[in-house]
């Protein structure tokens, strides 16, 4: 049984989480011109950066990038088109050494996503 003075650790990604697992805060930046939440659309790279900024400005731990639109209505695309949205701005964060996730149901761009530094 574990006491309140004895310490964990947990990783989450490549960093080490805060003690004691300290809650994270995910916010979303969707690169889907069709997603259903307008607010949290961007048109492109800079885009996304200027809001993941801002979103870590009030507490986001981490983004979540999404480039493909749940809306029922909403176009179906391919995993290419979803992954010609999500690299450039997942590229774009992982430069500024913004902690980001990748938001997909695609095994291909879930791989991708980690060449592009996703976490």
């Amino acid at each position: 049984m574990m006491t309140t003075a004895e310490s964990r650790s947990a990783e989450v990604g490549n960093r080490p989480a805060a003690e004691p697992y300290a809650p994270k805060l995910l916010c979303v930046v969707n690169l889907s011109p069709e997603s259903m939440v307008e607010d949290s659309i961007a048109h492109t790279p800079d885009e996304a950066l200027a809001r993941a900024l801002e979103l870590q400005s009030h507490g986001a731990s981490i983004i979540d990038l999404g480039g493909r639109s749940i809306t029922p209505d909403a176009p179906q695309i391919g995993d290419p088109e979803e992954q010609r949205r999500l690299e450039p701005a997942a590229r774009r964060l992982r430069e500024n050494r913004i902690p980001f996730s990748i938001d997909t149901w695609s095994p291909d761009t879930a791989c991708a996503a980690v060449d592009w530094g996703a976490d």
